[in-house]
């Protein structure tokens, strides 16, 4: 094997993949690192952690073969031959295997030799291109930022306890040919919900484990953030393909929320309702995050006047009780009593980021928990935690 790869993109896919040389869990056979591979004018790096089968396409190979290295060990070498900043940008790194080591120079410059595995198909030992099944049906395209960011911030609400194995997804759910893909997720206390693109595709409903978007959405964003992203599912897998990334995950089956339901239920007594600008929403809550972790209480609350009102006021309190900060958010639409709505800061503060227009709408039942939120193609629900 021998390729003449770009310096930044190497070093980028190596830390890209390491998350998938690791296995995920303690029953996962013993995983020896990324599989390098030439063939053509293409350097290929394939990782494996047990479940999930991410790949890295870079031009640049000149003769065909293959080993096998700890993704640990090849980036180490390479931060230890990296030219200096300027320069590493335009650098080009040659790397050679020859039965078990493989050799790395920056650029002309001095070699480095690594232990390798001598057989290149040991490693991984998972599936060495990863394209959708025969099975497999489209679920949507688009520009990979706009998916990673939907995806990426669907995924905030999913659940991280290990009692609900159910809500630890995010959920691809399309109810009919021709109809707008939900992107959703939730957990005890908030859901997120989100559409994408145009109604197009086949009907759907994929389970994705929350680790595996979170490394998905890593590994996308780091090596192709401009490209154009395809997705694909079968019975139990799900694909993410661009012309460089490509990326095969396990998806899950059990039960699901009626989110919809839920929502409905929340929304069907609603006598509380403002619309206040995005942008000055979050820098409130911003602020008051920030103040309300200095106090053992660590909730924001929002509170209303009533109808009429020309502004809500973002409230932070004292272990005392007394007033720690106040900041006025100019409100439109307001409608109904005076009313405080108290949130976990951290989960408001990513709500209001979730959300993706200028305005949000917010709607509430005095005396009830559930508080919807609705911005653009994004929705939310939180539920308040006593005040």
């Amino acid at each position: 094997m021998k390729a003449d790869v770009a310096f930044p993109a190497l070093l980028a896919a190596a830390r890209a993949l390491k998350p998938y040389t690791t296995p995920i869990s303690w029953y996962t056979p013993h995983q020896r690192g990324l599989r390098l591979h030439t063939s053509g004018d293409t350097l290929t790096l394939t990782a494996f952690n047990g479940v999930e089968t991410a790949q890295i396409d870079l031009p640049g190979g000149t003769t065909d073969g293959g080993c096998a290295i700890a993704a640990d060990t090849l980036i180490t070498a390479l931060t230890a031959i990296k030219p200096t900043p300027k320069a590493a940008k335009t650098a080009t790194i040659t790397l050679a295997s020859e039965q078990d080591r493989l050799y790395l120079a920056v650029s002309g410059g001095s070699a480095i030799v690594l232990d390798t595995d001598a057989d290149g198909d040991d490693a991984p030992k998972g599936p060495a291109i990863v394209q959708p099944t025969d099975a497999a049906w489209p679920v949507t395209a688009g520009a990979v930022a706009d998916w990673c960011d939907l995806v990426g911030k669907v995924g905030w609400a999913a659940s991280r306890d290990r009692a609900y194995p159910d809500l630890k997804v995010v959920r691809l759910l399309r109810d009919g040919a021709g109809t707008t893909l939900i992107v959703e997720a939730g957990d005890r206390y908030r859901i997120h919900r989100g559409c994408w693109a145009q109604p197009e595709g086949e009907p759907v409903d994929a389970r994705i484990p929350i680790a595996a978007v979170e490394r998905a959405v890593k590994l996308f964003t780091a090596c192709e953030p401009a490209g154009r992203i395809c997705v694909d599912v079968d019975d139990e897998h799900i694909w993410w393909r661009t012309d460089r990334v490509r990326l095969q995950a396990r998806t899950g089956a059990e039960p699901y929320l009626n989110l919809e339901q839920i929502r409905e239920e929340v929304c069907e007594t609603v006598n509380v309702r403002f619309t206040a600008g995005r942008a000055e929403l979050l820098a409130a809550l911003d602020t008051a995050a920030a103040l309300a972790a200095t106090t053992r209480r660590g909730k924001v609350s929002i509170e209303s006047t009533g109808a009429g009102a020309a502004a809500v006021d973002v409230t932070v309190y004292a272990d005392s009780g007394g007033l720690l900060h106040r900041h006025p958010v100019p409100v439109t639409e307001a409608v109904g009593p005076a009313q405080a709505l108290t949130f976990n800061p951290r989960f408001v503060r990513q709500v209001v980021a979730f959300l993706d227009c200028d305005t949000v709408h917010v709607s509430a039942t005095a005396g009830r928990l559930g508080v919807y939120l609705e911005s653009g193609t994004r929705h939310a629900i939180l539920m308040q935690v006593d005040a």
